[in-house]
């Protein structure tokens, strides 16, 4: 098993740089041969929405930027796993996510966590 790091976002993508520096952060660490999963939890599963449009707000369209960052992919990593009840509570539906990003129970969320060398809250 490799160097494992995960990404718990909890915030929406808009309106502050912490969904932003999530993404850069998944890019990066994906870039240095880590093991990275994007863990998306409560308003954080906005992220994983495909098709995103900021309009005239000043933001870039994060969305794009996590597909882009997951068709890297060449060893299974990064990933992006959405939380199934946040998304429930949201009326968000799966087939609405962005390619690659997988719905996940809670226990597999805790399991990643507990099992990670390092883990960065956004």
């Amino acid at each position: 098993m490799g160097d494992q790091l995960c990404i718990l976002v909890h915030r929406p993508p808009y309106g502050g740089i912490h969904a932003a520096e999530a993404v850069r952060h998944l890019n990066g660490a994906t870039a240095q041969g880590l093991e990275a999963t994007a863990i998306l939890v409560g308003d954080g599963v906005y992220l994983a929405r495909a098709g995103q449009v900021p309009g005239t707000t000043g933001w870039t369209s994060l969305s794009c930027a996590l597909e882009d960052t997951l068709g890297h992919k060449q060893t299974g990593y990064p990933r992006v796993w959405v939380e199934d009840e946040s998304l429930s509570a949201r009326g968000i539906p799966a087939a609405s996510l962005i390619p690659g990003a997988v719905v996940v129970d809670g226990q597999t969320i805790a399991l990643a966590l507990s099992e990670a060398h390092w883990v960065m809250v956004y």
